[in-house]
């Protein structure tokens, strides 16, 4: 298995101590490949992760979280596979369990435990803050466990309050971050500067 060459920003988040990471992406920026290339480093440590998207689309449909994470594993390093329940297991021992959070998602999964809770697309979550503070965050809390909320912006709502505990001293767990699309390499240049000048 190799995971991707991350790009600087991407970087920067691997390697932060917070124990609660919330990146805001700009479109096509890489925020679902980099949430994967995580989960996977985290399985390939036998650890246990719960990937969270916030619909059932964006997890399954196509280019979803659940098919692009198939194509990246060889199958010579997964145990066990179930399409049905979305479950991967390593031969390391680690797995990922993934959710959509369109369909009650969090409470499906009440009881398990992760090291690791990855949400993608977190802006779109609806009540976001209560459904981690009241029901995910219990996910990691024995195991000491770490948050991962991706998306792109979406006004202000839960996950731009999230962003907002990240530049807030007093939630010194949390940090937060900002990459935009053209942070990906896989965004042309040519479109980018397309883009600006449809804004100017």
């Amino acid at each position: 298995l190799e995971l991707s060459e991350l790009t600087p920003i991407q970087q920067e988040i691997r390697d932060s101590p917070a124990r609660f990471r919330a990146a805001r992406f700009g479109r096509r920026a890489g925020k679902t490949h980099f949430g994967l290339d995580e989960a996977l480093d985290t399985m390939l440590e036998g650890k246990r992760v719960g990937w969270f998207s916030a619909t059932y689309k964006l997890l399954s449909g196509e280019g979803g979280a659940w098919p692009y994470l198939l194509s990246m594993v060889p199958q010579e390093l997964i145990a066990r596979v179930s399409v049905q329940d979305h479950t991967l297991r390593l031969v390391t021992g680690g797995f990922v369990e993934m959710w959509a959070m369109d369909r009650d998602g969090a409470r499906k999964a009440r009881g398990r435990e992760y090291e690791e809770v990855v949400v993608d697309e977190a802006a779109h979550v609806d009540d976001l803050i209560g459904q981690w503070d009241s029901v995910m965050r219990a996910f990691i809390a024995r195991t000491e466990g770490r948050g991962l909320f991706l998306s792109t912006p979406n006004g202000r709502n839960d996950f731009y309050e999230l962003c907002r505990r990240g530049d807030d001293p007093e939630y010194p767990e949390w940090k937060a971050f900002h990459a935009p699309s053209n942070a990906s390499p896989y965004f042309p240049e040519s479109e980018w500067q397309e883009l600006l000048k449809a804004v100017e």
